[in-house]
């Protein structure tokens, strides 16, 4: 499981002696290091190491965010447990991109340790040579992703390069981009063992240019959020593939859908040439349909898709706006047509929290009754908790946290709880409710996360 992980500022000095909290008078000058100091205390009473090193996360991951890069690195090295360790590193590595010093954001990107299920040296690099394309370092960009030995997974990193670039506006230096993520691998000698080591077994001439196809798609999707379709329908149909093609429609639909442009989303669902292929655009019409109002009309497309494709997506989201229209009868019978059950599961978590925003408790409680898994129930219950407390309702909180969630969930919902009541109540009640709190390890992180960044 993983914890919730907060941002927090830690300050670090060979000679330094912290003050106790007690310590009102330097206290009131220095709450950040007082709190922290607290927090580190902790540590003498924690003796598990997973949980030691959530507690050293939270730190580097505070002194990164704050630009005390060097120390965020020291801090990391008392994390036992490989796979935290690569992933603060590529944080940290992140970090260092954002100031702007490439070079050793790339030398600690680069020399982080591969996870066995999930490659955090990948992602570091490409997080580093996104923010450099972000800053204009489009050339620069390319070459911190080479080092990524998988031809397939380096192009997808090269796509997000060009992807990046069009975020920032400069629509042309996006598609130039583009043109340079690689292509041509699968037809190398060795083309049998880069598909292996991508676990893709598949046509060569379907995945020679996937990326390529795949940076466009997004690209007409940025020029689309942008508010230029006709430069986006351009992008698409520049497209050479059907499929990537059929992908970009399906998605340009969608934003049409979302300006309110039905019929115009219905038109360009209408160029899909690959079968199936218009599943993902009337999901996303008959969503945006629902969210505009037109809920007969949605629900009638909802039903044909799950007929047609066994997709229950677009009737879970036409539920959660019946109940958020106060049709919360009709929107449980909807949820009984699912047929999948994680979109079951997605439909009724979403409904409970926008009950729960809407302060419609009791019906967020009883759709939250009905929720068939533990984690859903969890996740839920985070997010419910945290809006109450920000609304005020801090003793509601903390009492449906307790009555609700499992002892050691319960702990952290209140780390939630803490760091919420400072924006909508008093630091003096959000110290009280972290101090409060049973286990070391959640009330260290707790505490850290309350204190105010740059005292």
């Amino acid at each position: 499981m993983r914890y919730i992980r907060f941002v927090v500022l830690i300050f670090f000095a060979v000679s330094f002696s912290w003050p106790v909290a007690g310590d009102t008078d330097f206290c009131a000058n220095k709450l950040a290091r007082c709190l922290l100091n607290e927090a580190m205390r902790n540590l003498d009473d924690i003796s598990k190491l997973s949980d030691r090193d959530e507690v050293y996360y939270a730190i580097a991951s505070a002194l990164a965010d704050m630009g005390r890069t060097d120390e965020a690195l020291t801090t990391a090295l008392d994390i036992a447990n490989i796979a935290t360790y690569s992933e603060i590193q590529g944080k940290i590595a992140l970090a260092i991109a954002r100031s702007g010093d490439f070079e050793q954001a790339f030398a600690v990107a680069n020399a982080i340790s591969d996870a066995r299920n999930r490659s955090f040296r990948v992602l570091a690099l490409e997080s580093v040579a996104k923010e450099q394309a972000r800053q204009g370092d489009i050339d620069g960009a390319f070459v911190s992703v080479m080092p990524i030995s998988n031809p397939f997974r380096r192009s997808q990193a090269q796509a997000a390069i060009s992807v990046t670039v069009a975020e920032t506006g400069n629509i042309s230096a996006a598609l130039d981009a583009a043109t340079r993520v690689g292509m041509g691998y699968w037809f190398s000698e060795n083309q049998d063992q880069h598909k292996i080591a991508s676990g893709i077994v598949a046509r060569t001439e379907d995945f020679d240019q996937f990326w390529f196809h795949e940076a466009l798609v997004s690209i007409s999707v940025v020029q689309a959020r942008q508010g230029d379709f006709a430069a986006a329908m351009q992008t698409a149909l520049a497209i050479p593939g059907t499929e990537g093609r059929s992908r970009a429609f399906a998605q340009l639909s969608g934003v049409q859908a979302g300006t309110g442009a039905f019929n115009q989303a219905f038109d360009i669902a209408r160029r899909i040439e690959t079968a199936f292929g218009d599943r993902e655009s009337l999901v996303l019409i008959a969503e945006k349909l629902a969210n505009a109002g037109e809920l007969t009309r949605a629900a009638d497309i909802a039903r044909r898709v799950q007929n047609a494709y066994g997709d229950g997506r677009a009737l879970a989201a036409v539920a959660v706006e019946l109940s958020n229209h106060d049709k919360l009868d009709d929107a449980l019978a909807m949820l009984s047509e699912i047929s999948n059950p994680d979109n079951h599961r997605l439909a009724m978590r979403r409904m409970a929290i926008d009950l729960a925003r809407a302060g419609k408790m009791n019906a967020a409680l009883q759709i939250l009754d009905a929720v068939p898994d533990n984690k859903t129930i969890a996740d839920s219950l985070v997010t419910i908790c945290t809006l109450l407390a920000q609304r005020g309702d801090i003793d509601q909180a903390i009492a449906l946290s307790k009555r609700r969630a499992a002892a050691e969930e319960h702990q952290n919902i209140l780390v939630a709880i803490a760091r919420a009541t400072v924006e909508s109540a008093s630091m003096d009640q959000a110290i009280s409710i972290a101090r409060s709190i049973d286990h070391p390890m959640f009330r260290a992180i707790a505490l850290a996360s309350l204190a105010p960044p740059g005292i």
